[in-house]
């Protein structure tokens, strides 16, 4: 059952006690509301970043990254998140073959 959060904080709330009980699932359907209610709220895709990454969705969480550093090249928080989700690739599949 989907919680009908009202309001922002609400939600926001609601994702992050979804997310801490690793319930992913519940968790991205409150992301994507999220973002439907809040489309320019950088929390909400930082939420989503973070949501992948724990849920081992390396690939689409690196597509939001890159779409991110897109428009800020030096933003540090998205540089991190890159170099975490890289080293986590790595660990699971081995450095790229020269």
């Amino acid at each position: 059952v989907i919680p009908q959060p009202e309001g922002e904080v609400e939600l926001r709330a609601y994702f992050d006690l979804a997310f801490g009980l690793g319930d992913y699932d519940l968790a991205r359907q409150l992301i994507g509301r999220w973002e439907r209610d809040q489309p320019n709220d950088p929390r909400a895709l930082r939420s989503r970043i973070q949501l992948e990454v724990a849920a081992g969705a390396f690939g689409p969480a690196l597509k939001l990254i890159d779409q991110e550093l897109a428009k800020d090249p030096n933003e540090s928080w998205a540089l991190a998140q890159r170099k975490a989700v890289v080293k986590n690739l790595t660990e699971l599949v081995g450095p790229p073959k020269p």
